[in-house]
């Protein structure tokens, strides 16, 4: 699995997938990725019907290549994980030294 879980991928396209594609195919991936949330499925599982809804996007849309999806996925997890995490350590920094965080 590339991430952790439904989550984190769902979160991770909300950030990345917004700027790059048209809003109704946003909103379709946003959508499939929450319906498969309810789903009884196993996480992995989960995950393959979502990256394949992903690709087809992406593909559609001449974001990424087909063969290069799966690095590019890696790639935008790491980017989101860096981001909240250095969003959780200004916060940290905020709160240490009574700054205001919003």
């Amino acid at each position: 699995m590339i991430f952790k879980d439904l989550k984190e991928l769902r979160e991770c396209m909300v950030d990345i997938l917004s700027d790059l594609i048209p809003v109704h195919s946003y909103h379709r991936v946003i959508e499939y990725i929450d319906k498969l949330q309810e789903l009884d499925l196993l996480p992995e599982t989960k995950e393959l019907l979502c990256n394949k809804e992903i690709r087809q996007v992406l593909i559609k849309n001449k974001i990424v290549r087909s063969y290069e999806v799966v690095d590019w996925l890696k790639q935008k997890r790491d980017e989101y994980l860096d981001l909240m995490e250095y969003i959780e350590r200004d916060k940290d920094w905020k709160t240490k030294h009574n700054i205001a965080t919003e």
